[in-house]
């Protein structure tokens, strides 16, 4: 995982350093352009009375293009595995993914909002005294979050979301579950 986290770190900074032609567009939220997009994070928790501490890990990668100045449509996956003493947990979801950026498109600081909705799976395996257990669940993820985005240069920048998600999860367990967070990630825009 750790080769995983710096290989993602080295392609961030190797696409900073994308070649001038790129950068000589008039705007990067452009009709006709491409914006790559992701967020990754790593956590790792414990609790008191807890003899253990669970380790996690999400990518959030996204490919869309400008169909309209300031207006993306693409696609998203959302991958991510969680481990701790005696469990894990691997998910993944793919799906369509909208993009409305707001303001001066001569702006470098450009607020958002965005919508994406995923269909994947989710699998939980744990092992305790009674044996193991493993659990498949068909998962569908709707994502809504509204940030900020502050281009550093004329193809690359970094933003900052709230986001609401909730995930349905079918299958033998008809349940669902939501969460609230902050996200911060990178944002390269090539040109068309």
């Amino acid at each position: 995982m750790k080769r995983f986290v710096g290989c993602a770190f080295v392609a961030l900074i190797a696409a900073g350093s994308v070649p001038s032609v790129l950068r000589a567009q008039s705007s990067a939220l452009d009709r006709g352009h491409f914006l790559v997009d992701g967020q990754a994070s790593l956590v790792s928790g414990g609790s008191k009375g807890s003899d253990g501490r669970s380790t996690s890990f999400s990518l959030s990668p996204s490919v869309l293009y400008f169909v309209h100045p300031g207006i993306a449509l693409g696609g998203s996956a959302q991958l991510g595995h969680t481990s701790g003493r005696g469990s894990t947990s691997s998910i993944y979801s793919l799906g369509p993914q909208a993009v409305v950026y707001f303001g001066d498109e001569t702006a470098s600081v450009r607020p958002f909002v965005r919508a994406d909705v995923g269909i994947g799976r989710t699998k939980n395996s744990s092992t305790g005294a009674s044996g193991s257990f493993t659990q498949q669940v068909n998962l569908t993820r709707v994502v809504a979050s509204a940030g900020m985005l502050d281009l550093l240069t004329s193809s690359v920048g970094i933003h900052g979301e709230i986001f609401y998600r909730r995930d349905s999860y079918g299958g033998d367990a008809d349940t669902w579950a939501d969460q609230f967070g902050v996200g911060f990630g990178f944002s390269i825009f090539l040109g068309g």
